[in-house]
């Protein structure tokens, strides 16, 4: 009796142990930061449609290798124009182990202002459903709380994208109290295809470069 409820118990242990590598995934494979690429995005907001291009493209802050998200619009002469956007336009990089920070420092006052201390892990080495993550702005005026809420096949573009990461981003404003919720698809080699903004507008990947 007690050698089948052992093997039972090993059962259990070895079925929990897969789903949950089954449910656990890196990081780098669904937000990739490859040098060049660009990303086609088009946007809609009622009834109005626009493209969006953002760039990858590759900076050295601190003697550490890292990625703008910009826009062509961020561009001034040599001056970027941009700050921190979570999942879009920003700073991003990835340590030795595979976290992904990001920084809320504005690179409108030069990139050379940046230190180490201004990055913050955005997302860890692995991620998997119902990983949580609070993000506080310096000023403290707004607080986002990231929630990997599932795994989900979308159409996006006509186009049948499966096993798609959902993140739900929370947004809290606590001056006056303001709740705002956005969300955002991932998919492996990809990165973002979907991203519903608290404004409600809607951008679908077109397109990305490689």
């Amino acid at each position: 009796m007690k050698v089948k409820q052992f093997i039972y118990l090993l059962l259990i242990v070895s079925l929990a142990s897969c789903i949950s590598k089954k449910n656990t995934f890196y990081t780098k494979d669904y937000f990739p930061l490859s040098s060049g690429d660009t990303l086609i995005y088009q946007g809609s907001y009622n009834d109005k449609k626009e493209i969006d291009t953002l760039i990858i493209s590759p900076v050295t802050i601190q003697n550490r290798n890292c990625f703008i998200h910009l826009q062509p619009q961020n561009i001034s002469g040599s001056k970027i124009l941009l700050v921190q956007n979570h999942f879009g336009p920003g700073l991003y990089r990835y340590d030795w182990k595979g976290n992904l920070y990001s920084s809320f420092v504005l690179t409108k006052f030069g990139l050379d202002t940046i230190r180490k201390k201004d990055f913050f892990i955005f997302l860890p080495k692995k991620i998997s459903v119902g990983y949580r993550n609070t993000i506080i702005n310096p000023e403290k005026t707004k607080q986002t709380t990231l929630i990997v809420d599932g795994i989900e096949d979308l159409v996006v573009n006509s186009i049948l994208l499966k096993n798609c990461i959902k993140i739900r981003l929370e947004e809290f404003w606590p001056k006056h109290g303001n709740k705002l919720t956005a969300f955002v698809w991932l998919q492996k080699n990809e990165g973002v295809v979907k991203w519903i903004r608290t404004t409600n507008r809607v951008e679908e990947l077109l397109y990305r470069s490689k």
